[in-house]
């Protein structure tokens, strides 16, 4: 057990020491975009009407801008009040 935190702190310097990515800084273009891509094709879009599909298919300006919108608001820590809305629909499976 000794050993295995002793690795995990040693993971944590190393992290700290080679500037990698931690929890405090911004998403960067390529994990948004891998985010888009590994969400499901079909699912249904929110009150916006924007579903993954269209996201997958915005250009790279637009997919910068979207990655600036989502890296501010992890930032300033506020999100429009629009965004704060949503309805959940349980979907009941059979079985």
């Amino acid at each position: 057990m000794e050993q295995q935190e002793e690795n995990q702190n040693s993971k944590e310097n190393e992290i700290i020491e080679t500037g990698e990515n931690t929890l405090d800084d911004g998403f960067n273009l390529s994990e948004l975009q891998r985010a888009i891509r590994e969400t499901k094709k079909h699912s249904v879009p929110g009150d916006d009407r924007i579903c993954y599909e269209m996201l997958q298919h915005l250009s790279k300006r637009s997919t910068k801008l979207l990655l600036d919108l989502y890296n501010r608001v992890l930032t300033e820590g506020t999100l429009q009040s629009a965004w704060r809305h949503c309805i959940i629909t349980p979907v009941l499976k059979s079985g």
